[in-house]
């Protein structure tokens, strides 16, 4: 990075009190009267959806075709604008402008190492990338400095983000379509995005519009294939509405994809958390978020005891502490039923990379798809190459 790029120190009297998760969507659901109710998926278009649970005081919906879970009703526009504007989100954004002070790179959003994602996105050479969603445009500037990208742009429709972007990196992002600089693109990056959009087919149609035949597409998010997610989902840190307000299974993401004409070259996943932990804790503990109040707050989670953990006096917190440990023997078990069990093994978030088709490669494409699941009922083989191993990596933000 260049010294004219360096990232402006944050404010740090900036951070301000703020609810809880759960507080403050008590205080946004006054509308809920104006939230639209959803009677199909948006991911598979399937209508049959059902109730899936009410999480951090917001109800959710789940496909029983794709696996896609979505908040339904969806939250105004009134909602979604208080929720990205309140002391709880911006909290988020003094917190990660502090830690650009170590890393200039630095994502509260990212689950993973940038740079390991721009490595799998450069394996293409592309010359021109679009980042969409790219917030303050850390990943376009890691691009231009370390991997010499030639044509980097963003599209951020905060205006906030955009006059960061301005500031750190010297990036003139777009904060509507109409202002990108190009029709087509080599690549295109939807890095921790998609989850926060209740439209997605919507999103995914007008990205594949600004990508050309054969270039790639590379979307990371949430999965909410395993046990816990499932199960257990006051214990799964995926579930931060109204931030997070679409998680997708592998299958959901495979299926979205292929009814844009992409082609889904690789499927990377961190492994889920295992079952066991989590389901003694939910004795005991239920997980909140709480935003960070100092520069290096990166853990958000906030456990708050259930009625049975609160009559065994269970302190509410940042680390849940039950009345009793059985964290190593806890290990132990999930390792060897990891081994034992290989199914138990569910993504805990996705890495994927696709092709965008023509429509000869569109035909064939489908045709080998459909012969391939008449021969081998299931879903189709999937490359396992995780970029961190073990379950999601902690200090991933539920305000990001």
């Amino acid at each position: 990075m260049t010294p004219e790029h360096a990232v402006a120190p944050a404010s740090r009297g900036g951070y301000q009190t703020a609810p809880t998760l759960s507080q403050m969507n008590l205080r946004l659901r006054e509308g809920y009267d104006n939230w639209t109710p959803v009677t199909a998926c948006p991911a598979c278009s399937s209508s049959t959806i059902k109730p899936f649970a009410q999480l951090r005081n917001i109800q959710h919906s789940r496909c029983n075709e794709c696996g896609f879970v979505f908040v339904n009703p969806v939250p105004s526009d009134t909602v979604t604008e208080a929720f990205y504007n309140s002391a709880f989100y911006n909290n988020y954004r003094y917190m990660e402008q502090a830690q650009q002070q170590h890393d200039p790179y630095f994502s509260a959003s990212a689950y993973t190492d940038q740079r390991d994602l721009a490595r799998w996105l450069m394996a293409s050479k592309p010359t021109s990338v679009l980042d969409f969603g790219c917030g303050t445009g850390n990943f376009l500037a890691l691009l231009r400095d370390e991997f010499g990208v030639p044509h980097v742009e963003g599209l951020e429709l905060n205006k906030e983000s955009a006059q960061i972007a301005r500031r750190n990196y010297g990036l003139e992002l777009a904060t509507n379509p109409d202002q990108l600089h190009r029709e087509y693109y080599d690549a295109a990056a939807l890095l921790e995005v998609i989850e926060h959009v209740c439209d997605v087919r919507s999103t995914l149609s007008l990205l594949a519009k600004h990508i050309r035949v054969g270039g790639h597409l590379l979307i990371t998010t949430p999965a909410v294939d395993s046990f816990v997610s499932r199960r257990l989902p006051s214990q799964c840190s995926h579930y931060t509405a109204p931030s997070h307000v679409s998680l997708f299974t592998e299958r959901s993401m495979r299926q979205l994809l292929a009814s844009h004409d992409f082609r889904l070259i690789e499927v990377r996943v961190d492994i889920a958390e295992m079952p066991f932990q989590p389901a003694l804790r939910s004795l005991f503990y239920d997980l909140d978020f709480a935003s960070p109040s100092h520069d290096d707050d990166t853990d958000d989670h906030w456990w708050r005891p259930t009625a049975f953990g609160r009559l065994l006096g269970c302190p509410e917190g940042r680390v849940p502490r039950p009345p009793f440990h059985l964290g190593g023997a806890m290990r132990i078990a999930e390792q060897v039923f990891s081994k034992v069990n290989r199914r138990a093994r569910k993504p805990g978030h996705l890495y994927v990379m696709a092709q965008k088709l023509n429509s000869l490669s569109r035909l064939l494409f489908s045709t080998a798809a459909s012969a391939a699941a008449c021969c081998s009922p299931g879903r189709m083989p999937r490359s396992l190459g995780p970029l961190t191993d073990g379950a999601c990596v902690p200090g991933r933000l539920a305000g990001c």
